[in-house]
């Protein structure tokens, strides 16, 4: 009898909707792959009050531990901050871990998709150079201590027809600035559990994180197996499939 195969956690951008993943979520489940994909608190609550520790808490104890507990084999898919607050989750769950305490399931491996990788000790504005005065496309509400993203589409959906940028930008939601400017306490491109098992799919026509900055995420982190799509940083939307077929072979690659 075969294995089941590992359950893929697909933890979202800053702004994001969950609905805007369904397409990868589509494709993905076509192989036979079981997904999860949630709303943090950041992008989920009408308030800013809510910081890094509550989105990492959430996505530890909400997503992967119970999958985790439940024996299942995990690969986390990072997207863009989901790297910041989802990397911030991962302690203690991988499966060389669970293996050493003679229990079955764990987090086998994690694939940042086009993700920002922030050491521990700065806050990911510090890391990205950002001070008081934000990106000018971001507003911040400061009665709500929220941030929208006023025009999407030049950053997020460039490379699709106008009707359906419009489509998926409709649907993107607040994000609480606290999370951004909390410092990173746990990184797991500086866990050894972690090592040789994080891999990077690079996006060269993002205009969110650019090549550059996706460069020196890496950097940072030390991540050596990658690839690229020519695709936004929302690449599933330009290509799902494609974008599915990388993920997975990065996996094979550095799969514990």
């Amino acid at each position: 009898m075969a294995s089941a195969l590992p359950t893929i956690a697909i933890i979202i951008g800053a702004w994001q909707n969950t609905e805007n993943y369904e397409p990868l979520r589509q494709v993905l489940s076509s192989r036979g792959y079981d997904t999860v994909c949630r709303s943090p608190p950041s992008t989920s609550s009408d308030h800013g009050d809510t910081d890094l520790a509550a989105d990492s808490a959430f996505v530890h104890e909400e997503i992967l531990r119970p999958l985790v507990e439940d024996g299942k084999e995990v690969i986390v898919v990072v997207h863009s901050f989901g790297g910041v607050y989802g990397g911030g989750a991962l302690k203690g769950l991988s499966r060389s871990e669970r293996a050493q305490s003679g229990n079955a399931g764990g987090i086998v491996a994690v694939v940042y998709l086009a993700a920002a990788c922030i050491p521990s000790g700065v806050t990911t504005l510090q890391a990205m150079g950002i001070g008081e005065e934000l990106l000018p496309w971001v507003e911040l509400d400061k009665s709500t201590g929220l941030l929208s993203v006023p025009d999407p589409i030049p950053l997020l959906f460039h490379n699709l027809p106008p009707e359906v940028a419009h489509h998926w930008a409709a649907k993107m939601k607040h994000q609480a600035i606290k999370p951004m400017q909390s410092v990173v306490t746990y990184a797991p491109f500086e866990d050894e559990m972690y090592k040789g098992h994080l891999a990077y799919l690079k996006c060269l026509q993002d205009e969110m994180i650019h090549l550059p900055g996706q460069l020196k995420f890496l950097s940072l982190a030390g991540i050596e197996v990658t690839d690229e799509m020519d695709a936004s940083h929302m690449p599933w939307l330009d290509n799902s499939d494609e974008t599915a077929m990388k993920l997975l072979r990065l996996v094979e690659k550095v799969r514990m």
